[in-house]
């Protein structure tokens, strides 16, 4: 049984992947999602997601599912919320399920770590090395040498030029554009459309062409 933790809309992405995969590789298996949605608990009607068995807990506790997982994944997008439930879940021994779509394309040297998703269209060139639990959006790009940090989000449409260096939990805005070479500290945000032309520090936001910091 997988295991997806969110019902919003990247948890549909999620399942979607994850589907697409399964049927790839001929592997049959039950999913089922936790979810902190009210809309889902036991006094509300709705009893499923994707057409999946849904299961309600205010804290997202695993003693909500009927059995313990095989595997599973976070599918929230908030950096922050994602590495906390993806350590819970490794500190209650249950492996994370890396989720790549099979439209996706990858270098046979690049890495992916556990816990991560790798959407439809998405681009890893050579000796890319991406960490635990970080998401590669629809149609991103992720060029040759380039370090993807744990938790980090790279969202649709932005490309990391050659050997870019993206800190744990930073977040690469839609359709950003970033150097080669650049660094993005932790827990940074480049915000939607940005072109990066200088080094971030961590826990700084920057928007705009070219990228500055706003905070």
């Amino acid at each position: 049984m997988l295991l997806i933790i969110g019902t919003g809309g990247h948890a549909k992405v999620v399942y979607d992947a994850a589907v697409a995969m399964d049927q790839a590789t001929g592997r049959e298996r039950r999913i089922v999602f936790l979810t902190t949605d009210s809309a889902y608990a036991p006094t509300h009607p709705n009893t499923n997601f994707c057409g999946c068995p849904v299961y309600y807990s205010a804290d997202n506790s695993l003693s909500a599912l009927p059995e313990t997982p095989a595997s599973a994944i976070v599918a929230i997008g908030s950096n922050g919320v994602r590495r906390r439930l993806s350590r819970q879940l490794l500190e209650a021994g249950i492996p994370l399920e890396t989720i790549i779509h099979p439209s996706a394309i990858l270098s046979p040297s690049a890495t992916i770590g556990s816990g991560t998703l790798v959407c439809a269209g998405t681009v890893v060139n050579p000796d890319a090395a991406i960490g635990i639990g970080a998401i590669l959006n629809t149609g991103s790009i992720i060029e040759h040498d380039c370090t993807v940090g744990h938790f980090a989000h790279i969202s649709p449409g932005a490309v990391l030029a050659g050997a870019v260096q993206v800190g744990e939990a930073a977040w690469v805005g839609m359709g950003a554009r970033v150097l080669p070479g650049k660094h993005i500290g932790k827990d940074t945000i480049l915000g939607a459309g940005a072109v990066l032309l200088q080094d971030l520090p961590d826990g700084c936001t920057a928007v705009g062409v070219p990228a500055h910091v706003i905070n």
